[in-house]
This record gives C-alpha cells, structure tokens and sequence, in this order.
C-alpha cells in the first residue's frame, strides 16, 4: 500500500508540473489521495485537500466533480452541513452517481431532515440508478416516519421490480412481521433463502420467526436441514446452528458452540460478532461484561472492522451510564463519517442518538 501512495505522489508530481489542463487532474488526485491517507479531523492533510480543491473551484466553477470533491472533505473534518450543501450543489447541477446520492441521503437521515432525504430520493429513478442501499433507504426512510403500510407497499414493489434481490425479500419479511402477518413474512423469509442460500440472514430471521410464534416442530426441521445443507460453509453452519439453539432456548449449547468455532478458526469475525451479539442479547450485568470482552479482544486483532465497533457502540449503550453513552455516540460518529464503511443504519442510529442526547 506504501508503494502505491508513493507511485501515486509521482504520477501526480509530474502532473503538476505541466502547464496545461493536466496540471487540474495532479490537483484533483493530490487532494483525493491526501483525503484517503487522512486519519481523523484534525490531519493536517485535509487542509490541503481543501486548498487544492479551492483551486480547482476557482478554476472550474461548474465542474460536479469539483463539489463532490469539497463535499467529501468537509465530511472528513466532521462538518455535515457543509458536506451536505456541497453535495446538494453537484446532485442539483445532474449528479447522478450512486455513491454521491447514498452520503447525501445518508447525510440528511443522520441529521435527522427527513423530509429532505425523501425529496432526494422522489427527484431520482432509484431503481435506474441500481443502487440497493438507496432502495432500502427509501423504504427505511418511510418505516423511520411511522409510515408502515407505505414502508411495505414500497418494499412490495422493490420486490416486484429486483425479484434476483434476496435482501429485499428480508426487509419486506421484516415489514410484514411488524405488521403482525407472520405467514407472508415467512413467505419472504423463505423466497429469500432460495435466492441465496449463502446468505444466513433471512435463515437466521426464519429461526427467530419460529421461535417467536412457538413453532419449535418447524425450528427443529430448519435445523436439520441446516445440519445436512453443502451450501453453507463451515462458519455459515456454525452460526445458523447456535442461533438456533439459542431461540429454541438452549443458551448453553448455543454459546458454548460459539466459544468453540472461535478457539478453532480465531480469524473469522463473524463468529466473534455472534458470539458478541448472544451475550448483548440476554441483557444481564455480567453477560454484557462478558460481550465487552469479547468485542474488545476482536478490536486487537481486527482494529479496522466496522461490524465489530458497532457492536462495541451497542454494548456501551446496553450497559447504560453517561460515560458510556458519550463512549457510543464517538463510535457511531465515526462510523456514520466513514465514506468507505459507513451504512445507513449508522447515520439512522446517530440520528437516534442526536435525540436522545437533547430530551
């Protein structure tokens, strides 16, 4: 990665160096590679991303490419009203990128102006542009209103239109649960499996149906067929049999399985956030202690996992107290401003936590 920086600082040297329009594009990838190296608000790095780009303003005044540029180092120093407004600029000048539209909804939705995020999404073809974080977006962004017929009626037709689309099988499942239709979301759940049966969501959503509804003869026999199934890789297993277990009441067999997958395949992170996530759910003092030992013990081997800080933001809120509320809402912040790793669920739960932190 080194060498690549550095390959990098070269080409754009000699960029800058001509005196002709090549000289802008040296500008323009100085700034984005200083914006990626950056690390955190204060890196004296984006300062002169934000010079190079004042330059290039200059230069090119209506150049979209420009504003997105601004916009995406405002939202590298923490400031989202700013970053907003860039990108608005370059999606009312006819941007049309999928990743501009996604921060710029997800931007608006962490700053809780809902009614603008809508308008965003209302002036594109969102199924045109083929971005599936945009269309769930847009159904999150009417369940977020309390709007939940509406949230369903535009998840049916996400459905209709992206039938290949196994994630929106699970949030039209999702949907149909909370309105209280179980059949239909089993229905979903299921066409979802099909669709990807690598996938363990929608599985893990049929368990936790099932469980719910005290179906435990139709658990038993997705166990089973999870038990026999060569799809599923060996960590995909493990996962869907401990979930199992756990909602089918048995707690102990579920996390000691967990706890044995990680002593033989410690590199796999999805069974540390499982395991994590287990323990969150039982609530009590000292299983929540035991779930911060484990997301903290995963951060030292894997420093950089979005997944795993959120989970750790999640367990400080469980376990209550200003101190790790304040401890939560820098995590999630930072995730929320991470271009790279940042979802739409992050910008919702800052939002959440924005509200909560003003009653």
């Amino acid at each position: 990665q080194d060498r690549d920086w550095e390959t990098a600082e070269q080409w754009e040297s000699q960029l800058l160096e001509r005196e002709d329009s090549p000289a802008a594009f040296g500008r323009f990838y100085r700034a984005r590679r200083l914006l990626a190296q950056a690390e955190g608000r204060q890196d004296p790095r984006l300062d002169e991303a934000a010079q190079l780009q004042t330059q290039l303003k200059t230069a090119y005044p209506n150049l979209r490419t420009v504003d997105i540029l601004q916009a995406q180092v405002q939202e590298a120093r923490g400031d989202v009203a700013q970053a907003i407004a860039a990108y608005q600029a370059a999606v009312e000048a006819g941007e049309r990128e999928a990743n501009v539209l996604e921060r710029l909804v997800l931007l608006l939705a962490q700053s809780r102006r809902f009614d603008e995020a809508e308008r965003v999404l209302e002036t594109v073809d969102v199924q045109q542009i083929g971005s599936t974080t945009l269309r769930g977006l847009k159904v999150m962004m009417r369940r977020s209103k309390g709007d939940l017929d509406e949230a369903v009626k535009l998840a049916e037709q996400d459905v209709k239109e992206n039938p290949r689309d196994a994630l929106a099988r699970l949030r039209l499942g999702q949907l149909y649960e909370e309105q209280g239709d179980n059949d239909r979301a089993e229905k979903a759940y299921r066409e979802g499996m099909i669709l990807r049966p690598e996938d363990v969501r929608a599985m893990t959503a049929l368990f936790d149906l099932y469980a719910r509804t005290q179906r435990s003869s139709e658990a038993d026999a997705l166990l089973q067929d999870v038990a026999g199934d060569n799809r599923l890789t060996p960590t995909q297993r493990v996962l869907l049999l401990a979930t199992g277990k756990e909602l089918l009441g048995d707690q102990a067999a579920a996390e000691q399985r967990l706890r044995e997958a990680v002593q033989q395949d410690a590199d796999k992170v999805a069974l540390r956030l499982a395991l994590a996530d287990m323990l969150t759910r039982r609530g009590d003092p000292q299983s929540l202690a035991a779930a911060e030992t484990v997301v903290r013990e995963a951060l030292e081997r894997f420093p950089d996992s979005a997944d795993l800080k959120r989970r750790q933001a999640t367990v400080l809120l469980r376990q209550g107290g200003e101190e790790n509320r304040r401890r939560a809402l820098e995590i999630v912040q930072q995730l929320a401003g991470d271009q790279q790793a940042g979802s739409g669920a992050d910008a919702f739960t800052l939002a959440g936590l924005y509200e909560r932190q003003a009653d």
